[in-house]
């Protein structure tokens, strides 16, 4: 993760994020990467210190199978807000296309972010899709340990 600045009044932070996945199966070949574009700007001069984001992320899929997209992307536009000092609300919309040919989804998603201890946090949240191709709903469950 590389951040390219810090927010100003008027500019947003900008980031850029990569990933290498390596296959540790005998049948799995190649590797997968993942270039992500991250931008998060605060909004307002309250002490609930509302933000908006948006992520992007283009994904290569190395040794794609036939039923498979070689290229694929993840779009994410956010919104986040302090609930209490420990806890934030977020609200989110996905657009991404599925690694599978053909497949892309939509997805409003609500979660709750919560700072257990200085090094420790805990996070939930759920989904629904939005037409056809999309999952039904979506639940994410998270735990983030700094060292």
């Amino acid at each position: 993760l590389y951040n390219f600045n810090q927010e100003t009044l008027w500019l947003p932070m900008f980031a850029l994020a990569a990933r290498v996945d390596f296959n540790t199966s005998d049948q799995a070949k190649g590797y997968d990467t993942t270039l992500k574009f991250i931008m998060s700007k605060g909004i307002g001069h309250s002490s609930l210190l509302h933000r908006i984001h948006f992520n992007g992320a283009w994904k290569h899929n190395d040794s794609a199978r036939e039923d498979e997209r070689k290229d694929y992307y993840h779009l994410v536009f956010g919104y986040d807000r302090r609930l209490t000092s420990e806890m934030m609300l977020i609200l989110d919309f996905v657009r991404e296309q599925l690694k599978e040919k053909d497949q892309t989804a939509n997805i409003v998603e609500a979660g709750l972010r919560y700072q257990w201890n200085p090094l420790s946090v805990l996070a939930a949240g759920v989904g629904a899709g939005i037409g056809e191709e999309s999952p039904d709903f979506r639940l994410t469950l998270g735990f983030q340990r700094s060292f």
